[in-house]
């Protein structure tokens, strides 16, 4: 595909391709931040790690398919589906991805890290 998809907020900018892909990328780690929950079972275990969640972008923005591809157990693979569900529940649409102009569904791959504070 020519564009890739990405979350949305940076569509306005005046910049290149890859510098709203950039800032997307740094929207998209703040709602992760901002909505991520620690499993207690997890933090209580000191379970740390990275689990993969893959996902397609529909056509029109929206999340299917969510997929645990890797999961470290204790509720993070859980949580790392809800997160993406997430995005779902609050309409939260990605800018799709496309050929030749033409949106496209892409299948996407998220890794979420799981690290406890020390």
């Amino acid at each position: 595909m020519e564009e890739n998809p990405r979350f949305p907020g940076c569509e306005d900018l005046a910049e290149s391709a890859k510098e709203k892909e950039k800032c997307a990328k740094e929207l998209f780690l703040e709602f992760i931040n901002l909505n991520l929950e620690y499993p207690e079972d997890a933090r209580y275990q000191s379970i740390q790690g990275w689990v993969l969640v893959r996902f397609v972008v529909e056509k029109n923005g929206t999340l299917t398919d969510l997929e645990l591809v890797r999961d470290i157990g204790n509720g993070c693979g859980e949580e790392a589906l809800r997160l993406v569900d997430l995005m779902n529940v609050l309409d939260i649409r990605w800018i799709p991805g496309k050929q030749r102009g033409i949106p496209v569904r892409v299948q996407y791959n998220l890794p979420i890290s799981f690290k406890l504070e020390r």
